[in-house]
């Protein structure tokens, strides 16, 4: 991902996969935010041989588009260098990223629809040896949903969950929350999990100032595991006080999407939550770009 801005003047965003597939065809998405002037945005794939234009767009005003190309048909696995300059009369800017071409050779899988044997055997024999590692966790506790910065004062909502070993949910699960260092926690609050093996709470901010360290555990007292025994991991989880703006320190304004209990259903609509923590900034307008990626740009 390239991202280049001036403090008042233009920003862009231009994001490729950082790995190609020789020869196939792929996109990369690009955006110009906020120009002040006639602007000129070229993106170049260059190599030893030669250098490819994959988009070069003209434009005084804000865009978001996504370019379809097709990746060079190398024999080996090179990297090459991905350009974009975006220049006006009083703005230029120039940003270069490397990207990985990579080729997949194809296999072949060969399925019997039963054993393979000699005439004569009535089976096949195959010694194997294997070692294993064998894990003492039971379960494990988490915070799910729960945000990093808050303002003091402000009511603080969040989730924990509890799930076995083998990712399933706990239910009914008496859990418990607590705050500060682990070694100086103190109970802050009793939660039991639902058939989801979550379980929500809220507490006020209004005593607390600086960095709030949560812990959740099924045990009411923080102690630590005995060597070799089977236990249930504990969940951590840090909140950050909201720092006002400041020429010196950056606004730790946030975004976070939401996680989804279950794998997303193919060829379907899906609701995504994103919840925002903006802090410690002038009122005005944002703009966000939404790009879903798994190897490729969907």
């Amino acid at each position: 991902m390239s991202v280049g801005q001036a403090v008042a003047g233009p920003q862009y965003m231009v994001a490729i996969p950082a790995t190609l597939e020789a020869g196939a065809e792929t996109k990369f998405c690009a955006s110009l935010l906020q120009p002040n002037e006639t602007l000129v945005m070229t993106v170049t794939l260059m190599s030893q041989d030669e250098n490819t234009t994959l988009l070069q767009k003209t434009s005084s005003e804000e865009f978001h588009t996504c370019v379809p190309f097709k990746v060079p048909l190398v024999q080996k696995e090179v990297v090459q260098k991905f350009e974009v300059d975006v220049q006006g009369d009083t703005f230029h800017s120039t940003e270069v990223r490397r990207v990985m071409i990579r080729v997949y050779k194809p296999m072949t899988f060969i399925q019997t629809d039963k054993p393979i044997y000699l005439p004569g055997q009535t089976g096949i024999s195959h010694p194997q040896e294997k070692t294993i590692s064998i894990s003492y966790v039971v379960g494990k506790l988490s915070f799910i949903d729960t945000p990093k910065i808050y303002d003091q004062g402000s009511n603080v909502e969040g989730k924990v969950k509890a799930i076995f070993y083998n990712d399933t949910p706990i239910p009914d699960m008496p859990v418990y929350l607590f705050k500060g260092q682990r070694w100086s926690s103190h109970l802050l609050q009793n939660l039991t999990t639902d058939s989801n093996g979550v379980a929500s709470f809220s507490f006020s901010t209004a005593d607390f100032n600086g960095d709030i360290k949560l812990h959740v555990s099924n045990k009411p007292t923080l102690d630590y595991r005995t060597y070799r025994t089977p236990h249930y991991e504990s969940g951590h989880h840090t909140l950050s006080l909201a720092q006002p703006p400041s020429p010196d320190v950056k606004p730790v304004s946030s975004l976070q999407v939401k996680k989804k209990d279950k794998p997303l259903p193919c060829d379907s609509d899906e609701d995504i939550s994103i919840q925002y923590n903006v802090v410690g900034e002038a009122q005005g307008s944002v703009d966000v770009m939404y790009l879903v990626s798994g190897g490729r740009i969907v």
